[in-house]
């Protein structure tokens, strides 16, 4: 949800891989956010990169801040594809990012093989490399690489919600310090009330507005976007839950999957329940 684009990255030590690579892909855009290519032609240059440019947007968000990963296998060594994998995935204890091997030799590394021994999202070797085929894997992983952010954001704002959830005043301290509830354009409302951020009227006429229009109905709640940048999550309130809205307005052209709507709308539906408990 802080995303702006989508980064990428290219490991390879063919030049013409990574030169054919750039050119398919550079005009990519996933749920309504281009791709950012990042490029190196070793295992140790990829390091180099992560440590460096690509460094996460959260200090809570383990490094490297990739969304996705095309990486070959063998380049300063017969493994160093694969031994970059492992760095990123035990070394850095990132299991965010979505990695796929892409190989010009699949008999150094059977497939089969390498996906029982290393955490990566996907195989295909390089004559696969269509421009389908690599829009496909960046999509579909750009979507589970949403999905575990969600997932972790809101298991971050339950587990001190409820750490808070003695007192409204405590609640609404805690929800303060969330990095996403900080951010420019976020409001949220419950009950009514708004608790970060400026309490904006410009921002509750979108909000009613929005309200108004055609709903897509996801877990415990309901998905409005008007097409003019203003999206809201809106979980409605119940006798043992608080209505709980989270506008996002102007921020960005980004609509996000389905699994990620019902992540938060389930989110803050629990909140919407420890809101309502809390004296």
């Amino acid at each position: 949800m802080f995303n702006t684009s989508w980064p990428l990255l290219l490991v390879d030590d063919e030049p013409d891989v990574l030169q054919l690579s750039k050119l398919i892909m550079q005009d990519f855009t996933v749920y309504g956010l281009p791709v950012e290519l990042h490029t190196a032609t070793s295992k140790a240059e990829a390091i180099e990169l992560m440590e460096t440019e690509l460094l996460p947007l959260l200090p809570s968000v383990p490094a490297p801040r990739i969304a996705v990963a095309f990486i070959d296998v063998v380049m300063e060594s017969d493994t160093a594809g694969l031994d970059l994998c492992e760095y990123i995935r035990e070394t850095k204890g990132n299991k965010v990012v979505q990695l796929f091997i892409r190989t010009g030799q699949p008999g150094v590394a059977p497939e089969r093989h390498v996906i029982d021994h290393y955490d990566i999202n996907g195989y295909f070797t390089k004559v696969e490399a269509t421009e389908d085929k690599l829009y496909s894997l960046v999509k579909t992983g750009v979507r589970q690489y949403l999905s575990f952010l969600a997932a972790m954001a809101m298991s971050m704002m339950t587990t001190v919600s409820i750490a808070a959830a003695g007192s409204r005043q405590s609640l609404r301290g805690v929800l303060q310090m969330m990095p996403m509830l900080r951010r420019d354009g976020h409001y949220l409302f419950i009950d009514g009330e708004a608790v970060t951020g400026t309490d904006d009227a410009a921002a509750r006429e979108i909000a009613a507005s929005l309200v108004r229009s055609e709903a897509q109905s996801f877990g415990a709640g309901r998905f409005f976007s008007d097409g003019n940048r203003n999206i809201l999550f809106d979980v409605e309130g119940t006798d043992t839950r608080a209505g709980v809205q989270h506008l996002i307005s102007g921020d960005w052209n980004f609509t996000p999957p389905d699994t990620v709507k019902t992540l938060l709308l389930n989110g803050l539906s629990s909140l919407g329940a420890l809101w309502k408990q809390a004296a």
